[in-house]
């Protein structure tokens, strides 16, 4: 058994670590406090942009340029609630992707699970190397070295039509009240009517698979020029899909905004904070106490 190290909590954190102690629990105490504790193990890089978080309006390019210049990223503290969150939606996606390799119409990178060789395929049923047969999705990679910019769609579905890019999204209260709030408080905060009034994806996840089909036709050629959006509903597993056509002008800001960002890293230049300038917003001023090495990520 691999043990992991715990980091060290900050005072804000420590209170809350404290608080999950003094409620009684049988099991939903420990695990939130497990969680807490555990050290960040992910393996996102630091020294990419990530489309997922480039996409916002409170993507702020001063945290980015530390980021990408080697400074260490600020510890976050993991919450029971908001790690179910994120592992739901991560089963949501490979089950959809799954059953799509069964059909035979998923396209991208797959790896072996066998000799952990990565190809290029349409939902193969053998190993180029080895020979085996058991495969890990390992989506479509979305790059743009010039922009320092790094993803991975969801899905590429082939022979059912046009080839489209597919954008999985699990949604719930949070992520209504955080992309479209007026559609609760239109509706008195029913979930289901809101659910119900959803008729066209959210402004984040066009912008965000948008870029993803922008990076992939500068990648692959006969890249998709549909992407079809398949929503899920948390709290009766229902769906519903749109599909939108490709609209480069949608994601042009994003382009330049990462170019400049991948300017003043080359340049050492700090540039100032997009969101509070010329203060900081709550993603750069961890990163005003920090004495790193640039290029090193060393503290």
């Amino acid at each position: 058994m691999r043990l992991v190290p715990r980091p060290t909590l900050t005072s804000s954190t420590l209170k809350d670590y404290l608080a999950t102690g003094k409620t009684q629990s049988r099991l939903l105490g420990p695990l939130d406090r497990h969680l807490m504790g555990r050290q960040d193990v992910s393996d996102r890089r630091t020294d990419v942009l990530h489309p997922s978080e480039i996409i916002k309006a409170d993507w702020c390019h001063r945290a980015s340029y530390h980021l990408l210049n080697g400074a260490p990223k600020p510890p976050q503290v993991k919450r029971l609630r908001s790690e179910s969150i994120f592992e739901t939606g991560h089963e949501s996606h490979r089950k959809y992707q799954r059953w799509l390799q069964e059909m035979g119409n998923l396209k991208g990178d797959f790896r072996c699970g066998q000799c952990g060789v990565v190809d290029w395929d349409v939902s193969p049923t053998c190993c180029p190397a080895c020979g085996a047969n058991a495969f890990v999705y390992a989506e479509v990679p979305a790059v743009s070295v010039e922009h320092r910019i790094q993803g991975k769609a969801d899905g590429w579905v082939t022979g059912l039509g046009e080839d489209f890019l597919l954008e999985i999204k699990t949604i719930g209260p949070g992520t209504i009240r955080f992309e479209q709030p007026s559609l609760l408080a239109d509706r008195d905060g029913d979930i289901l009517k809101a659910w119900a009034d959803i008729k066209r994806p959210f402004l984040n996840h066009r912008r965000q698979a948008g870029l993803y089909v922008e990076l992939l036709h500068h990648m692959r050629p006969g890249a998709p020029e549909e992407i079809v959006f398949l929503y899920e509903f948390k709290a009766t597993q229902e769906c519903k899909e749109f599909v939108v056509r490709r609209r480069p002008e949608l994601v042009a800001d994003v382009f330049d905004a990462a170019l400049d960002v991948v300017s003043a890293v080359e340049h050492q230049r700090i540039p100032e904070c997009n969101i509070k300038g010329p203060g900081f917003c709550a993603k750069c001023k961890p990163f005003e106490a920090l004495a790193y090495v640039p290029g090193t990520g060393a503290a």
